[in-house]
Parts: structure tokens; C-alpha cells; sequence
């Protein structure tokens, strides 16, 4: 870079260094031992966004060539989907970083389809509780501030936007600060120098930027050139891939005087037990591992992440024991290195993400009013086929129904709409079924038409059992279940004979809470029936815990749901309807997985919804 260029940029620096002085004297003392309160903070704050990431993994793009970013142990195991197409089209997410105080994500989010992609800031934090993601404008490459109030960023040229190169924003997307330069900007631990890496590719140029210019300029590593962007190691220190021309390998440099960078440390060397290419490593001085991207020689679809502590002496071992992808870049570490963030292309098929087997989409919606009318729902609204029909004995059976086909069906077809109400805060679902015989009973779930919904509003993975004591269904309180079961019956008296719940007298509840008291929820259900059609309208209320935690609802937000109708053609021809003739006995139909055990006691079988944005006015 020329010195003319690398003045104007510290000129910048200075600028920014100015800005977060104050935010420098409280960012230090976090460098202490991990002991110190600040660390402790820190993290819980990381175990926190792990655990709601892992709870809510993002859903896989489905476009072709599309990049997603993944969260894994440092030491390795299973990786989560933590971002994949925030926006439509927005289907490459690349070039993740995490805040000092862990409580933020970072990333850019491109359209890789385009010629010219667009790409915009993204950041993902916990919104009471949830995992959120936040639109912070055009922008690339970020990485944080000392007090994680800014980020610094590298704009490209894009169309409709005419400036581009490095600058500071908030974050909110505004108060943009040109700093000047070009390429991927990495504040260093000290926060007093900036890396700059170049987006070429494969050989990388980089240049130090610093408040002191005889400290600033282009690395030069004599006998060596670097291979990949670097990444920041310690105070004046990067961990870099150099091409020696005969070997390539993993190092730590030192760039205190940049034009005369010395090789401190050779962590590992190509060839040495293990034959690789390495790319985009990363060193935690907290933890001394070192993780990189690794590709057989030869081989342009065989990268895996890869890893090893700082003086260990056996070869890098694999972080993921399966699979191979086209790509993988950018990775980084969580400010304790306990984790690992980076962009790959595995796609749908390469990607586990605990996907549910049913998964639907819930708009934001408003001005719906529930009376069993439809009227107010929009009128392109998808519909969902409810029709994974299941078995019991002597309870449930399909009857004449096994061979219908149970969209169009006259004897039994159902489908439902969905979406969610922001400011309400409840969850309405439309459901229509087509019954050529309406059966209400009063005695049992197998007497009676009837639909279930369950929720889990922490899109959970709980399975638990039915307590080995009498009248359990009496005692047991809906709080200590996995997911919550709603009960909805098209006629009057009590819902499934249920007289008696948490130790409680109940009415004529209609619908009903199983083992709660549905009047400390907002959740209300009418219907309708015109000819052989009967529809249920729910406004449906989700709980992180019942009854004191409602679920926040809210963009991105993904919940555990299923719906299930119960179809009765005859009435009950023997006690609560246990051993009625097999082709008379109530169908239990679902729209999510097939039955395992009660399924408010297994909220990891149940579908997904996933809300939707807000519309702009």
C-alpha cells in the first residue's frame, strides 16, 4: 500500500482512537485472568447466545451456491446453523466476528447470485432471550470496537452506494465514519492498530495500520509470502499461513515493524504427518489451539476444519468426524476461544441443524378477530395439508380413511393457515376441516371430533415421562411438560371429560389447557360449521415457561408446533369410546412427526413454525 495511502488511513485511526478512549481504559481490565469478574461475565454471556443458537438454529438456504455460517466447540463435534438467508437473496453470509463481551455476532450477508452483490451488516444477539438478527446497512468484513459500540467495517462498491473502503458505524447502522483503505479490517488485542488483509486470493498482502506510522506499512516477511487472510495472535502478533515455495505453513509473526516482520513460532508445517493446504487459521493466545481450514492436495471438494494446540506434537485432528465441503473461510474464535465461527457451503444435504421434519412459515399478522370467520385473513395465505395419519389400539385407527387421499377427501381432509401478531403477542392458526359426520363427545379424546395444538416455545429438544403415579394427569402441572397442549372441541360440555387438572376443578373449558389453567394465557378458539365443513380459529399463546414466561414473540423467532385433528364418525359404542369396532374408532392426525410417545411430553417431535417479519408500512 502506498505511504500516501497509509498516512490518510491513520489519519482516520487517530480519529477512531480518539472516539473510544474512554472505552479503552474500561476495556482493558478484561484482559485479566479468566477469573476476574469481567471474564466471568463474559462468559456466561457467550454459554447464554450458545445455548439459544443451538436451541434455534437457523434454517438452511435452500438457493443453489449459497454460504451459511456455523458455530462448533473448538475442540470439536456437531456444528450448529446459526445464519444462512437473513434477507431474501441475501444467501451468502460470510466473514463472522464475535464482541469482546460476548454477547454478539457479526456478520456480512451477501447476494452471491448477483454480478455485482449486494451485501449488508448483520448482527445477532439475545432479544429478550432469543436469538435476533438486526440489519446495520450496506457494509463487510466487520469486527468490533474496544467497547463493542462500533464496528469497523470495509464497504465495496455497490451499486446505488458511491463510497466504499473501510469506515466505522454504530450499531444502529448510522453515524458512518470513513477511516480509508481497502480490505478485511481486524482491530488488534491492544485496540491500537488495525490488520488490513486484501480480498485477493490465494497470496494475501497485508498491512498494518497504526496511531505511530513507524509502526505502520505493508508486512514483509523476508523468504516468505502469506497465504490467506491472517488473523490477530496476541499484541503485535498475527497467526499466518506463509508459502515458503517448498512447504507451507502455520506460523506466528511478529509485525511490531512490519517492513521487517520475523517468523516467531512455526506451529505446524504441510507435509509433517499430514498432508494439507491450510487457509484462514486462527490462534486463541487463551487457550494456545490453533484451528484452520485444511484441503487435501488435489482435491478442490475436500475442506474440513482442522486443529491442534500450540506445541503439541501429534498431527491436527479433524473438528467434525464426517463430511467434506466445496468451501470453508472466515473463521474466528469467541473472545475465551472456546468456540469456533465460520462460512461454508454445505448446503441442505451437508447440514444436520436438528432441521424438524415439518417446518412452516408464520407472517406477521393484524386484525384478526376470532370468531370462527375467515373473513379477515388474508387471501394469500398458505395452506398446510394436516394428513400423517397414525395407529393405536384400541383407541385410534384409520379406518375407511387409510386409503383416502387426505387433502380432498370428503370423510376427512384438513389444512391449516398460520401466522402471528406482534403486538398482541399471540400466535392465530386457521384450520379447516372437511368431515362428512361432526361427532361431539364428552368423555374422552376418542369420543369426539377435536383439534390439538402443541407449542414449545423454547423450540426445545425435552423429552420426558409420564410420572409412575396414580391420577398423574390431575397433578401434573402443564409447567413441567416439554410442550404445551391446547384442546378445542366443535360443540358444547367439557373437553375430553376433563373434570379435574393441577389439583383444580375445571368447567365447561372450551378450549382447554391440558394439566393448566388456560385463563392465564391469552389463547382463545372459536369455529364454525357450514355443510361438511367445520373451521377452528385459534389466537394461541407459547410459553418459554408456563405460566410466568410467555414467549417473546418476534421476527426469526422459531417455536415447536403441531396440530393434530381427531375425527369421530360414529358415537362412542363403548366406555369413553376405548374398544369401539376398529373402523369406527377416532383418526389422530397430525401435521408433524408421527406419534413416540404423548406429545406434550416430547417437544423434540414436534414441527416448527418460524416468524416472519414485520411488513414496511
Amino acid at each position: 500500500m502506498h505511504t500516501k495511502a497509509i498516512a490518510g488511513i491513520i489519519s482516520g485511526l487517530l480519529w477512531a482512537m480518539l472516539a473510544t478512549a474512554p472505552a479503552l481504559a474500561q476495556a482493558k481490565p478484561d484482559q485479566k485472568t479468566s477469573g476476574d469478574p469481567a471474564s466471568v461475565a463474559r462468559a456466561q454471556a457467550i454459554d447464554q447466545l450458545v445455548e439459544q443458537l443451538r436451541r434455534s438454529p437457523a434454517r438452511p438456504s435452500p438457493a443453489a451456491g449459497q454460504m451459511g455460517i456455523d458455530l462448533i466447540d473448538a475442540q470439536g463435534g456437531e456444528a450448529t446453523l446459526i445464519a444462512a438467508e437473513p434477507d431474501p437473496r441475501l444467501d451468502h453470509c460470510l466473514a463472522p466476528a464475535w464482541s469482546h463481551d460476548g454477547k454478539t455476532i457479526a456478520f456480512a450477508a451477501e447476494g452471491g447470485a448477483r454480478a455485482f452483490p449486494i451485501s449488508r451488516l448483520k448482527t445477532i444477539s439475545l432479544d429478550h432471550g432469543r436469538p435476533t438478527i438486526h440489519d446495520l446497512g450496506y457494509g463487510g468484513y466487520p469486527d468490533f470496537s474496544p467497547a463493542d459500540d462500533r464496528i469497523i467495517h470495509c464497504k465495496a462498491r455497490f451499486p446505488a452506494v458511491e463510497t466504499f473502503g473501510v469506515e466505522l458505524i454504530n450499531l444502529k447502522g448510522t453515524d458512518r465514519q470513513p477511516i480509508g483503505g481497502y480490505g478485511r479490517p481486524r482491530w488488534s488485542p491492544d485496540f491500537n492498530t488495525f490488520l488490513l488483509a486484501s480480498l485477493t486470493s490465494p497470496r494475501c498482502s497485508v498491512t498494518i495500520v497504526d496511531v505511530r506510522p513507524e509502526s505502520s506499512g505493508q508486512v514483509a516477511i523476508e523468504r516468505n509470502m502469506i497465504h490467506s487472510p491472517p488473523s490477530w495472535a496476541g499484541q503485535g502478533t498475527i497467526v499466518a499461513v506463509l508459502d515458503t515455495g517448498v512447504e507451507k505453513q502455520i506460523a506466528l509473526v511478529d509485525v511490531a515493524t512490519p517492513a521487517r516482520a520475523e517468523v516467531k513460532t512455526v506451529l505446524w508445517t504441510t507435509g509433517k504427518s499430514l498432508d494439507l493446504v491450510p487457509s484462514f487459521p486462527i490462534y486463541s493466545p487463551v487457550t494456545g489451539r490453533c484451528v484452520f481450514v485444511g484441503v487435501e492436495p488435489g482435491k478442490g471438494n475436500g475442506a474440513a476444519l482442522y486443529g491442534f494446540e500450540h506445541g503439541q506434537t501429534t498431527k491436527p485432528q479433524r473438528l467434525e468426524t464426517a463430511g467434506l465441503d466445496r468451501t470453508i473461510q472466515d473463521l474466528a474464535f469467541s473472545p475465551d476461544g472456546r468456540y469456533v465461527l465460520f462460512a461454508s457451503d454445505r448446503g441442505l444435504s451437508g447440514r444436520s441443524a436438528h432441521a424438524r421434519s415439518r417446518s412452516a412459515d408464520a407472517p406477521a399478522l393484524a386484525g384478526i378477530t376470532i370468531d370462527g370467520d375467515l373473513s379477515d385473513w388474508p387471501a394469500a395465505m398458505p395452506r398446510h395439508a394436516i394428513d400423517n395419519i397414525h395407529q393405536f389400539p384400541n383407541t385410534n385407527a384409520p379406518g375407511p380413511r387409510e386409503h383416502g387421499f387426505l387433502s380432498t377427501s370428503a370423510d376427512l381432509s384438513a389444512c391449516f393457515s398460520v401466522g402471528y401478531d406482534p403486538r398482541e403477542q399471540v400466535i392465530y392458526v386457521a384450520i379447516v376441516v372437511r368431515d362428512d359426520a361432526l361427532v361431539v363427545g364428552n368423555t374422552s379424546p376418542w369420543d369426539t371430533d377435536s383439534v390439538e395444538i402443541y407449542l414449545d416455545g423454547l423450540h426445545g429438544e425435552t423429552v420426558a415421562n409420564i410420572p409412575r403415579v396414580a391420577n398423574w394427569d390431575q397433578t401434573l402441572e402443564a409447567g413441567d411438560t416439554p410442550a404445551l397442549q391446547y384442546i378445542g372441541i366443535p360443540g358444547k360440555g367439557r373437553v375430553y371429560g376433563v373434570t379435574k387438572s393441577v389439583g383444580q376443578e375445571r368447567g365447561e373449558e372450551n378450549p382447554l389447557l391440558t394439566m393448566g389453567d388456560i385463563k392465564k394465557t391469552k389463547t382463545k378458539m372459536a369455529f364454525r360449521r357450514a355443510g361438511d365443513v367445520t373451521t377452528y380459529e385459534w389466537a394461541v399463546q407459547p410459553f418459554d415457561h408456563y405460566p410466568d414466561q410467555p414467549t417473546r414473540l418476534g421476527p426469526g423467532v422459531q417455536i415447536g408446533f403441531d396440530i393434530v385433528i381427531c375425527d369421530k364418525d360414529k358415537p362412542a359404542q363403548s366406555a369413553r369410546a376405548v374398544n369401539d369396532p376398529e373402523n369406527d374408532r377416532s383418526a389422530y392426525v397430525s401435521w408433524g412427526p408421527s406419534w413416540r410417545r404423548l406429545k406434550h411430553m416430547d417437544a423434540a417431535n414436534l414441527g416448527e413454525l418460524i416468524l416472519g417479519r414485520v411488513p414496511h408500512p
